[in-house]
């Protein structure tokens, strides 16, 4: 499942695998590249979006704490079926 352009997320029967799209300077081929690991796909969405505020520039602590806890509530709300074994 591609998250945007930059991330993707992918399963086998063990993991869930948070993906991050680079590309070789020299010849402009692209590929993935596994930056976590994780048993369900809501943990990874989580991480994600903690990768996504740690990068971004926080002015306000409180405000990004409320939106978080917003965002893993709906993430926490989601129905995902499981990946048959």
């Amino acid at each position: 499942m591609n998250i945007g352009t930059k991330y993707k997320i992918e399963s086998d029967s063990l993991n869930i695998y948070l993906k991050e799209r680079h590309e070789n300077k020299k010849t402009g081929e692209v590929y993935w590249r596994s930056i976590g690991y994780f048993a369900t796909p809501q943990a990874a969405l989580k991480s994600l979006v903690l990768l996504n505020v740690r990068e971004s520039e926080l002015k306000d602590l409180e405000t990004v704490i409320k939106e978080l806890n917003k965002i893993y509530r709906k993430i926490d709300g989601l129905r995902i079926p499981a990946q048959p074994l």
